[in-house]
């Protein structure tokens, strides 16, 4: 159960935020729901994003690079040059909040993949990028 103090607003709409990886494209992705195209697997739950802005919150945007065949997912819609498509996922905490956890994203020069996940430990592959806020928990709902 999400405690109430973390929900602001009566009746809010919550999204699964979820991480999938394709092996044909290598690239991790971010989005809300776990209805991935078919080249993705793994796909696992990293949280939960509210549908609508909250006090204290921020958007999260995913954008595609065709170039780089990589799917960004950040705080705020301006993307660096390469990214279209910009869409809101949700929206996560600027700050902590009980009954949330971190955010952070990593970055892999070598696949030209960047990575959303829960925590600070990324693979060795990965170089982390920095906090982006905090989503509601998963074990929490």
């Amino acid at each position: 159960m999400i405690p109430e103090a973390v929900l602001v607003k009566p009746k809010v709409e919550l999204l699964e935020l979820c991480m999938g990886w394709s092996a044909e494209r290598n690239d991790t992705r971010t989005q809300a729901g776990e209805d991935f195209e078919d080249m993705y697997s793994g796909i696992n739950t990293l949280g939960y994003v509210f549908t609508e802005e909250q006090d204290g919150t921020v958007p999260l945007y995913e954008a595609w690079n065709g170039q780089r065949c990589d799917t960004r997912t950040q705080v705020g819609k301006t993307f660096e040059t390469g990214y279209i498509s910009a869409r809101k996922i949700g929206y996560i905490f600027k700050d902590f909040h009980p009954g949330t956890a971190p955010l952070y994203q990593g970055w892999n020069p070598e696949r030209q993949d960047t990575r959303v996940q829960v925590g600070d430990q990324f693979e060795h592959m990965y170089h982390n990028c920095g906090l982006m806020g905090y989503i509601l928990n998963w074990n929490m709902r």
